[in-house]
């Protein structure tokens, strides 16, 4: 399959519209980490505070790049107990850590409670302690393989059928799947210029104007459609 990519400093994305990934120092690499799957947690004696608890795991690759966040999985804690979280298995040989996120007992905001290796199978959390880091990849995921590839203003965008996908902004390697244009027939070309990006369809070409892709405003500049590869 013809493979699309563009490069982003010394990265280069690249994707095929069935895989995709990211080749830096001639090594290629996962564009993006899967989120783990969610955790088991049971409870085992500690000194944690009574209350509900949740609880999510990320992987994190040697670059630093983090991954989305697994499912929360809730625990109810009661005196003299704390949590034992069995870790899944990272499938993804470029991953070396698993961070653990915690709330406090009864809160909402998840934290930052320990980093362990990827190879271990078990994490716990017995006694409280305080904690300020935030998970700040909650909802993100990799990007889909596309079918055309461009980066805009500091966002990877991938085009698969006639969805436009965006990262969010500077971390090309996280997308929330959840924002995205829909152009009504298959994307055939992407154009980023100076302003916004010229998007060609099968059958019209539009003109995504603004700084960033969740305020484009769509302007329609043909009836016809781009033969793809013709950008």
């Amino acid at each position: 399959r013809r493979v699309e990519y563009t490069a982003v400093g010394h990265r280069v994305f690249w994707s095929n519209g069935l895989e995709n990934g990211v080749v830096e120092d001639g090594v290629n690499s996962s564009w993006g980490l899967r989120e783990p799957p969610r955790p088991v947690v049971s409870t085992v004696p500690g000194e944690l505070p009574p209350g509900r608890y949740q609880v999510v795991l990320t992987y994190l690759r040697a670059d630093s790049q983090e991954s989305g966040a697994s499912l929360a999985v809730v625990a109810d804690v009661v005196a003299g107990q704390g949590l034992s979280i069995a870790l899944p298995v990272p499938t993804d040989t470029g991953v070396v850590s698993t961070r653990v996120f915690i709330t406090k007992a009864d809160g909402s905001i998840l934290y930052h409670n320990q980093t362990v290796p990827a190879a271990a199978t078990v994490a716990v959390y017995l006694f409280p302690e305080e904690r300020t880091s935030s998970l700040q990849t909650q909802f993100l995921s990799p990007p889909p393989p596309g079918d055309f590839i461009e980066v805009y203003n500091g966002h990877a965008l991938v085009a698969v059928g006639d969805r436009l996908n965006f990262s969010e902004p500077f971390a090309y390697e996280l997308f929330d799947l959840r924002k995205q244009l829909r152009l009504g027939s298959k994307i055939t070309m992407l154009a980023p210029v100076e302003g916004g990006v010229f998007a060609g369809t099968e059958n019209k070409v539009v003109f995504l104007q603004g700084e960033t892709p969740d305020k484009f405003d769509l302007k329609g500049v043909a009836d016809y459609g781009v033969i793809p590869y013709t950008s």
